[in-house]
């Protein structure tokens, strides 16, 4: 058993050096009963799982493994400080509190103290965070962004017990990061806010938003100071031009929508939740520029922070779960998005990231999700994306009646879509249809609309290809595409398509092959490439091709073409994929 145990203990160290990362215990040989061996052998166990879901990217198993860890040597601090980091790094606040707030005092790094200064903030001890985020140069080891964002938290702190000098001393230290820099002067306007100092507030507001930052959270702070201190009509000049630039986003469109003349309430100093959602904007702001920045890691603890002080900041909310869905934690960016009520600023953007989320795995409840959106506000970010799921699941009737009614609206304001976008999409739906006039005649427009785009050009030109028609103007349209975009196995396929539809079989050939080349895992490439080496009467590699497209394709109906043409080879001229939709 001693040799075994100690083969084991070699095997841990060995790898933990493989992957670069110390053993989190004792190197130290040292004499096990059996109760403290199997002991052992788990905190091993659990410290290699964490090791490796860290270096697979699982921050949620990571840091349950490493928190398992943990408990079998709570005298550790690198598997402290890993389980800690591991919570962060997805934003789980509450089980990073759960280890931080019990924790012996040595084994509390920076992270932990910054865990330890929220909740301490958000109980209402101030003191206490100054005590534990004392900021001096020898002792934080914060990336930049997160000792900005700690700096603002501290700053807060300062500022509930009656010290401007020193929070606005503290709030205006740089990240040396100039996109969160610029964004960090809304949260110390908001600072002055607290304050009572709406004219530097505003001068802060002003500064950021001149400077290019745009910052939902910030925006929205700015143009209800300015319509509360008699500027409406320049709040509303802001959101004007915010919506023309993003009007495929009905946030701000919503924001102008609560814009009044009235006067924003007045601050009571004792309003605990009043002055938590200063403190949840101030923060917030800060969290949301970090989002745009991921050199310095991941910002969802910051984000979680930030919507402990108000809840109701659903920005927050579609922020973390953009990040998370990238992360594929697809259940925690669900329960984020839920959250968020149809009819809140957020609304529409929640709703529409709900439904792409969903959809991958139900797309029936993702249809249903964007209906509801849909129902609730019939904007055109709205219509657009019922209209795409719509097509997604073969509802092309639907998918056109939206797209109609949006193309009637957009011909006549600003929508935030580009109008080729909506003939590319209407084509799509007639495709579905089999309307061959209609989708070619959208075609046609986008085009025009959107000139040199080898996307298009494709489309187009493999949609003439497919239904034999105007087949020299295919081939003008497709070679134009292939001299844009010359490393794209989609664009070289419709050109050596069209030119097998016109009897080119060995020019087909040689396009075809390299388009299979540059995307090898095709289906419908690989039978084009087939039906081209059955028609240059090498059928030996055809047949070899169609196998390979019928392994590459997921419908059922893909396959049974593919291997009928193994059985019987290609009599006649095939009618492609699309045309048998």
């Amino acid at each position: 058993m001693k040799s075994r145990l100690k083969n084991i203990v070699f095997g841990f160290s060995s790898l933990c050096f493989f992957v670069g990362v110390a053993p989190a215990f004792a190197s130290e040989p040292v004499v096990l009963h059996r109760d403290n061996a199997i002991e052992l052998g788990n905190l091993y166990a659990d410290s290699l799982t964490g090791t490796y879901a860290q270096n697979v990217g699982d921050a949620k198993l990571a840091a349950a493994a490493y928190v398992s860890a943990w408990e079998h040597n709570k005298s550790d601090s690198e598997l402290f400080d890993r389980a800690v980091r591991a919570y962060m790094v997805f934003g789980d606040i509450d089980n990073a509190s759960k280890i931080v707030i019990p924790a012996d005092k040595a084994l509390l790094n920076d992270d932990a103290k910054l865990i330890l200064a929220y909740n301490a903030l958000l109980s209402g001890k101030a003191g206490d965070v100054n005590k534990l985020l004392p900021f001096d140069k020898d002792s934080t080891v914060f990336t930049p962004t997160r000792a900005l964002f700690a700096r603002n938290l501290k700053a807060w702190a300062l500022a509930k017990e009656g010290k401007k000098d020193e929070a606005l001393k503290i709030a205006t230290v740089p990240a040396g990061i100039k996109s969160i820099d610029k964004a960090a002067n809304y949260s110390r306007g908001l600072l002055y806010q607290y304050f009572g100092d709406n004219e530097d507030a505003l001068a802060a507001y002003e500064t950021a938003y001149q400077s290019g930052a745009i910052n939902q959270i910030g925006i929205e702070s700015y143009v209800k100071l300015l319509a509360s201190t008699g500027q409406k009509d320049k709040a509303l000049a802001v959101l004007n031009e915010l919506k023309a630039a993003n009007a495929s986003d009905s946030y701000y469109d919503n924001v102008y929508k609560t814009i009044d003349a009235g006067k924003l309430p007045a601050l009571k100093k004792k309003d605990k939740k009043q002055i938590n959602k200063y403190i949840g904007s101030s923060l917030g702001v800060i969290s949301i520029a970090q989002s745009g920045d991921f050199r310095n890691g991941s910002p969802l603890s910051e984000l979680a922070i930030a919507r402990k002080f108000d809840p109701t900041l659903y920005s927050l909310n579609v922020t973390s779960a953009r990040i998370l869905s990238a992360l594929n934690i697809d259940d925690d960016a669900v329960k984020l998005l839920e959250a968020v009520p149809a009819d809140s600023l957020n609304g529409d953007q929640a709703s529409s990231l709900l439904a792409s989320i969903v959809f991958d795995k139900d797309k029936a409840k993702g249809v249903a999700i964007a209906e509801r959106a849909l129902k609730a506000n019939p904007s055109i970010s709205n219509r657009v994306s019922a209209a795409v799921y719509y097509i997604d699941t073969k509802q092309y009737d639907k998918s056109i009646e939206l797209y109609n009614s949006v193309i009637a609206d957009a011909a006549s304001s600003t929508s935030g879509f580009e109008m080729w976008q909506l003939y590319f999409g209407r084509a799509n739906a007639y495709l579905g249809i089999e309307d061959w006039d209609n989708a070619i005649k959208d075609l046609r427009k986008a085009n025009e609309l959107n000139p040199g785009n080898p996307s298009l050009m494709n489309s187009l030109g493999y949609t003439l290809a497919d239904r034999n028609i105007n087949l020299p103007e295919a081939q003008k349209l497709l070679e134009d595409a292939v001299a844009l975009d010359p490393r794209s196995g989609e664009v070289l396929d419709s050109l050596g398509w069209v030119l097998f539809r016109m009897g080119k079989y060995d020019e087909a050939l040689d396009r075809l092959e390299v388009a299979f080349s540059l995307s090898p895992g095709v289906g419908e490439i690989a039978e084009h490439l087939g039906d081209a080496y059955f028609r240059t009467n090498r059928k030996t590699e055809a047949k070899l091709e169609w196998e390979k497209a019928s392994r590459l394709y997921e419908k059922d109906s893909d396959k049974a073409r593919v291997l009928s043409k193994v059985e019987k080879g290609l009599e006649n001229l095939p009618k492609s994929k699309m045309a048998q939709q």
